[in-house]
């Protein structure tokens, strides 16, 4: 059964999620909901190198090949997967090549708009 957030909350409203067991709050501004607490206490971790059969139903595996720990993760498509709960040392790399990236694209930028406003225009009519 597909958890949904009430439509039109007010600030204090709070709404509990009963398959995970999360407690949440609706605060406003910022006009969001935050967790206000897990009433489910007891979570079980799956350890090995491969992931658990989905007949045992976790919701956390620590990957003891990787030293990672990931979530499974279920959208609304269904289409479930584990999905890491933190940067490890694979999307950490992949993580910095972006802000590389990033950090090379405003300095081009930057240099361009040097250069704009260093460049006289004639205007003609």
């Amino acid at each position: 059964m597909e958890f949904q957030f009430p439509a039109s909350p007010e600030s204090g409203d709070s709404v509990l999620n009963p398959s995970t067991g999360v407690h949440y709050v609706w605060t406003a501004p910022p006009g969001q909901w935050r967790v206000k607490n897990i009433a489910r206490a007891n979570v079980s971790v799956y350890e090995g190198t491969t992931a658990p059969p989905p007949e045992a139903n976790y919701s956390l595996w620590f990957n003891t090949l990787t030293n990672t720990l990931l979530y499974y993760y279920c959208p609304p498509d269904e289409n479930c997967q584990w999905v890491s709960t933190a940067f490890n040392e694979d999307n950490e790399d992949a993580f910095l090549d972006k802000i590389q990236t990033l950090s090379d694209a405003i300095i081009e930028l930057h240099t361009k708009v040097n250069v704009l406003e260093n460049t006289s225009f004639i205007l003609m009519e």
